[in-house]
């Protein structure tokens, strides 16, 4: 067995033909690609017993709306290049893909492993339960983490980020609250819903203008809010399809601690937690009347500009540690200035420039590598679900 932390790319280095006629020698199956490299490793020693080998890894692809992350199998031949029975009954041959080696076993070693579960390194014995004590493994996957982040922050808005990894779903069920009307809420106690929903129709709340509504409900409602506090910050909320990380305002009081009133207008997900970042008091925010929001945007404040990208990197580690868990994909949802033109009543264009995400941070604090939940085998079996 060695160790080979690399990247190579499915244009550059997948023998196209050769991975298709493999695929339909053995009667290759979608999502069983530790199953379909096995097969054709071992069933065409002609093609791998001299130098080839089966590989254990990562890799990344990148559609229109998402970028992909999940563990993978494959072969590789003497000279590097790449054999995939199962990448190409997934995405066509043009599809932008990354893979990433952790480690690789010689013909002879697959040969041996055969009824064991893959990837193997998780059940070896010696690299824990998620294959993360070996360095080679380990590196491979933070390369890829790395690639998914660049490829899916990069347009505007982002692209959807997803983390799959072999996993029993069922745990993942078990993280949508059973009563989408009362969530789970940290990182300030509870939201109280009947007070939000009587605030939203007092105003009345515009839907997406989340820190406007927070801010006209502190000042038309002195009476009710003079001890509380106006908060920009981060929001995650889970859903059936996705889990969103999304730029908000709110209130948080003394009594009831989060007063919401854009939140409630809108069907509640099953899992939502606050972020919060700057926070002003009901006299600090009569002195930013007049001011654009959110503030964090706008000006630096400094140690709450700090504290508010913060909030927003503490929201997306929790977003990806949800998303290996789950294996729903991880939105990025960052607040937009929206320019409209016109000519008399009639309307031209309607453009969103979305501000950067994650919000921008020092570079003494960069995103730290998340461990994904422990996950069930990956079993070698017409059971395998590996996508």
């Amino acid at each position: 067995m060695s160790d080979v932390p690399g990247e190579k790319t499915l244009r550059e280095a997948l023998r196209v033909d050769l991975s298709r006629q493999l695929a339909a020698a053995i009667g290759a199956q979608p999502f069983q690609c530790a199953l379909n490299a096995w097969r054709a490793l071992i069933e065409f020693p002609a093609l791998f017993r001299s130098g080839g080998r089966l590989v254990e890894g990562w890799f990344v692809v990148e559609s229109d709306d998402r970028v992909v992350m999940n563990e993978h199998v494959w072969c590789e031949l003497a000279d590097g290049s790449i054999v995939d029975p199962s990448v190409l009954l997934l995405v066509p041959a043009t599809t932008p893909v990354w893979y990433f080696a952790g480690l690789t076993r010689s013909w002879e070693e697959a040969e041996t492993l055969e009824g064991e579960y893959f990837p193997h390194v998780r059940f070896d014995g010696r690299h824990g339960p998620n294959g993360l004590g070996h360095p080679g493994y380990r590196a491979a996957r933070e390369a890829a983490r790395r690639t998914v982040y660049a490829r899916a922050l990069r347009p505007q808005p982002p692209k959807a980020m997803q983390f799959l990894t072999a996993q029993d779903l069922d745990d993942g069920k078990s993280l949508t609250a059973s009563d989408p009307r009362t969530p789970p809420v940290v990182n300030g106690g509870p939201l109280d819903l009947e007070r939000s929903l009587a605030i939203a129709h007092a105003l009345p709340a515009v839907p997406d203008r989340c820190w406007y509504n927070a801010r006209e409900a502190m000042m038309q409602m002195p009476h009710q809010f003079l001890l509380a506090a106006y908060v920009e910050g981060w929001i995650l909320h889970q859903g059936t399809e996705a889990i969103r990380i999304t730029e908000h305002g709110w209130i948080e009081d003394p009594p009831t601690s989060i007063v919401d009133p854009t939140i409630v207008l809108d069907e509640l997900p099953g899992r939502l937690e606050y972020f919060p970042g700057v926070r002003l008091s009901w006299g600090e925010l009569q002195t930013c009347a007049p001011s654009f929001l959110p503030l964090a945007r706008q000006q630096d404040r400094g140690d709450e500009t700090l504290a508010y990208q913060h909030a927003c990197h503490l929201a997306l580690r929790r977003g990806e540690a949800l998303a290996w868990h789950t294996g729903l994909p991880l939105l990025p949802e960052p607040g937009a200035v929206v320019t409209i033109e016109g000519r008399g009543r009639g309307l031209l264009s309607l453009e969103a420039s979305f501000w950067a995400f994650p919000a921008p941070s020092l570079p003494s604090a960069p995103l730290p590598p998340q461990q994904p939940q422990q996950t069930a085998p990956f079993v070698r079996s017409q059971q395998e679900q590996d996508a």
